[in-house]
């Protein structure tokens, strides 16, 4: 709703006269709905004049005798200057201010349907400069609410926040990865159309109000929606490399809420589209920084930073729940006879293979890392110490089978299991399975040994 609809649909009816009524009728008319002017219509409903107080007392000065038993189109201003409903705020105030005018109707279908006064339009500007300084208020708050650096709390907050900005009942918001919407939440919204909103902002590339479409009314959905579109930019390898990432924000379902004037829905979707594209971009960044510093870059694995933030939850879940985990210590048999007879290159690619084996015969549950050298870890989670040991055996075999240098030697692994003792710091269970594995290499390798 713009601006001048809002003057429109608060009370400012318009009031007429014909031409040929006497100017007293219409000076009382005027006193009666205490109001500064009436349009002058003829026997169709158009416009052909307009009188205002102006034109009364300018009458009264000039025929001093007995002007009120003149007739409207004597004394009314013919030259009627006037605008459609569909005008925007700004636009009256200049057309007002270049007439010089006080008194501005609003037409619709040819017909009068308001009249707005110079002093309709300077409250409703200061409406606006108060509305706009609240809008401020709430988007900084919502700012404040995204001081976090996850990327799944971000549009958490805004499924919380957002509705209430912008006074909407209904809200969807996501962000795709590739040519798919990814990460999608939703309020109220049954909507699952998610690429159609990618394609309506590709094909728009700004901020659109339209109404609903044909898939979202048969959901129940009416009235018009807002989508916002949110760009999302990561630096990629190169130092000047910017990746673009797609997203949205749609709003609609105003409902029995009061829908927000045009020039404050923008506002407010600038405003959100820079803040919703700055944080979620440092939250990306952030996450692949982090992920970059818990990855090891040869094997793809865990490494041992990653480990100890999964240790520490595992030990604080046994604790909680009371259930066990186990951990296990790993590495390669003889890997520096390895690098020395086939290179390092050999011994890298052992590696890789390994951690191969590793990851993909464990449980989606169970944590695989690189500790360091030749050293892997396993991690088992609600696992109890027999169990562990059939499970790490087992990895041991198929690294057996699988494990072999170009001249066809066969490269075997030991390892060390340990179960967690109840004790409240993970080092503890490190350095159980460390023991282990120390026994297992003394006992001839290619073997598991299990803490006592």
């Amino acid at each position: 709703m713009s601006g001048i609809d809002l003057l429109v649909n608060r009370g400012c009816a318009v009031v007429t006269v014909s031409p040929g009524e006497q100017v007293a009728q219409a000076a009382c008319v005027m006193a009666e709905r205490n109001i500064g002017s009436v349009v002058v219509v003829d026997q169709a409903g158009g416009i052909v004049g307009i009188l205002s107080e102006r034109d009364i007392l300018r009458h009264l000065a000039r025929l001093p005798g007995g002007p009120l038993q003149s007739r409207v189109e004597e004394i009314m201003t013919a030259s009627v200057v006037s605008c459609p409903r569909t005008a925007r705020l700004e636009e009256v105030n200049r057309l007002m201010m270049d007439k010089n005018i006080r008194y501005l109707p609003v037409v619709e279908d040819g017909k009068p349907v308001a009249v707005i006064s110079s002093r309709d339009v300077m409250a409703r500007q200061l409406d606006m400069v108060k509305e706009m300084r609240d809008a401020a208020e709430e988007m900084a708050k919502l700012l404040k609410c995204l001081k976090t650096l996850s990327v799944e709390e971000v549009l958490d907050v805004a499924v919380s926040e957002l509705p209430h900005i912008f006074r909407a009942e209904r809200l969807a918001i996501g962000l795709r990865e590739g040519e798919e919407p990814s990460l999608v939440r939703r309020c109220n919204c049954p909507c699952r159309e998610e690429d159609s909103l990618i394609r309506d902002l590709e094909a728009q590339g700004s901020f659109i109000r339209q109404p609903v479409p044909e898939h979202c009314q048969r959901q129940g959905c009416h009235g018009d929606r807002i989508l916002i579109p949110l760009t999302v930019t990561v630096k990629g390898n190169a130092p000047d490399s910017v990746a673009p990432s797609a997203g949205f924000l749609c709003l609609c379902g105003w409902g029995s809420l009061e829908k927000p004037s045009g020039e404050l829905l923008a506002y407010k979707a600038v405003k959100a589209q820079d803040i919703l594209g700055a944080t979620f971009s440092n939250a990306i960044r952030f996450h692949q920084t982090h992920r970059r510093s818990i990855t090891d870059a040869l094997t793809g694995l865990w490494t041992r930073r990653a480990l100890q933030e999964r240790l520490q939850e595992e030990v604080e879940r046994a604790l909680r729940y009371d259930v066990p985990f186990c951990l296990a210590f790993l590495d390669v048999d003889h890997l520096k006879s390895i690098n020395d007879s086939a290179g390092h290159a050999a011994g890298d690619e052992i590696l890789r293979g390994l951690a191969n084996v590793l990851s993909t015969n464990v449980r989606a549950t169970d944590c695989v890392c690189r500790y360091g050298g030749d050293e892997f870890v396993v991690l088992l989670p609600h696992t109890h110490l027999p169990e562990a040991h059939i499970v790490i055996d087992r990895l041991r075999a198929h690294a057996q089978s699988r494990l072999s240098l170009p001249n066809g030697r066969v490269v075997t692994i030991s390892g060390g299991v340990a179960q967690w003792n109840g004790q409240t710091q993970g080092e503890d269970i490190l350095a159980q399975a460390d023991l282990a594995l120390y026994e297992a290499k003394h006992a001839g390798r290619n073997g598991v040994a299990v803490a006592s």
